[in-house]
């Protein structure tokens, strides 16, 4: 599994674009399972679900003013805010049905999890689950070109 440590804090939007290159990269076979860990700026993500919701643009003028960016992630629920310290993990893998075997696979990335964090020198508690060893990569050029196309789509779509 590729262990991905790449992060562009001062371009949220394309860090998110990232993550999504990744992982239609992943569900087309053209990459392997890789893990993404990092570290975002300042980011408020929405979820596509609180576009349609009431005071969505205030929201994002407000987290603008408090200094984080707002964007819209193309998955997940609602809301998440990130910062300089924040830590985000992604495992990116292959799945023909995502619902399933979700708690077991949620167990076997806390171990890579673990895994990850003993690469920055940090003592993690031992996780029960499948060994997998992770490789340091580099972001691959065909990714970065998918992430700067899919970038426009995650940027504050308020502002126009």
């Amino acid at each position: 599994m590729r262990l991905l440590r790449h992060s562009f804090p001062d371009r949220p939007a394309f860090d998110i674009a990232l993550s999504n290159a990744l992982l239609a990269r992943v569900a087309r076979g053209e990459l392997g399972p890789t893990v993404r860990l990092y570290r975002p700026g300042p980011t408020l993500a929405f979820g596509r679900l609180d576009t349609l919701r009431a005071g969505f643009a205030e929201a994002g003028h407000a987290a603008r003013d408090a200094g984080f960016e707002p964007i819209v992630r193309l998955a997940g629920g609602h809301a998440a805010a990130y910062h300089e310290l924040s830590l985000i993990y992604e495992e990116i893998t292959q799945e023909s049905d995502a619902t399933a075997s979700l708690h077991d696979r949620f167990r076997d990335g806390a171990a890579i999890l673990a895994d990850a964090l003993d690469c920055f020198g940090v003592d993690a508690l031992t996780v029960r689950g499948r060994d997998r060893a992770l490789d340091a990569a580099e972001v691959d050029e065909r990714t970065l070109e998918l992430a700067r196309e899919l970038e426009a789509r995650h940027r504050w779509p308020i502002d126009a």
